[in-house]
């Protein structure tokens, strides 16, 4: 009797983690495809870079932040694609003072990519967090062009 259990029991722990297993694979951050599509929102500027994001947990308010050295006299852009949910992007000057977002909180907009004319050399912060607040997994790629 006690086998029998052990089985139904051992089948349906490996069939919840096959579904699991799934679920957690339908958006894929790693896929060329995904990051193509969010490389297309940079049209017109040269890449600089790309940084994977992927936030992890269950906590509310939960983000990634970065930084980048912006050169005078470039403009960048900066997109936030998020795998399936809207991905934040906030740019901050070197004092963390904010500069911008593609985030618009009074109509919840959206932009693709948000686009910032440097007028002096130095690091720049940028925040990435999903509009859920919570866990998930997207690309950030930032392009630049010489005015």
């Amino acid at each position: 009797m006690n086998t029998i259990f052990s089985k139904i029991f051992l089948i349906s722990g490996m069939l919840l983690l096959f579904s699991t297993a799934l679920s957690a694979q339908a958006v894929d951050c790693d896929d060329e495809a995904f990051l193509d599509d969010c490389a297309g929102q940079i049209a017109g500027y040269k890449f600089l870079k790309a940084n994977k994001v992927s936030i992890t947990g269950g906590k509310s308010g939960q983000a990634v932040e970065l930084s980048s050295v912006f050169s005078n006299g470039s403009t960048y852009t900066l997109t936030a694609c998020g795998g399936g949910q809207s991905m934040i992007v906030t740019l901050y000057d070197r004092n963390r003072k904010l500069i911008m977002t593609n985030f618009n909180k009074q109509n919840r907009k959206f932009y693709p990519s948000i686009n910032y004319k440097c007028t002096a050399t130095g690091v720049y912060y940028f925040k990435y967090e999903f509009e859920s607040g919570g866990a998930g997994c997207g690309v950030g790629i930032i392009g630049f062009k010489q005015n």
